[in-house]
């Protein structure tokens, strides 16, 4: 019994560091590069984003986050990075469309 609970404390510890090494904290952002002529459209759509909806979208979308992770690393329920996921792609097709049309 005593090496099961040691066991399953051990895997518990290996969890935690995992996470840690994902969750660094940023303490300067990256300066921005300009993507390919083809997605000049989507990038300059992602940039007029309010930044509440856009980062939860860069984190999704282009470095593969998922939603539970994407909370633990605004600090923020899972359901508000569902919403603001939604009201971003909302607002990001509503601004190609706008594009488009212009």
């Amino acid at each position: 019994m005593q090496t099961w609970v040691i066991r399953i404390l051990i895997n518990e510890c290996h969890n935690i560091l995992k996470r840690q090494k994902r969750e660094g904290l940023v303490t300067a952002l990256p300066e921005r590069s300009a993507p390919a002529d083809s997605f000049i459209d989507l990038h300059n759509a992602l940039l007029a984003l309010d930044e509440t909806l856009r980062i939860p979208l860069v984190l999704h979308y282009i470095e593969d986050y998922s939603v539970n992770e994407i909370a633990r690393i605004l600090f923020i329920p899972a359901g508000t990075v569902k919403t603001r996921l939604m009201r971003g792609r909302k607002e990001l097709a509503s601004l190609l469309h706008e594009e488009v049309e212009g």
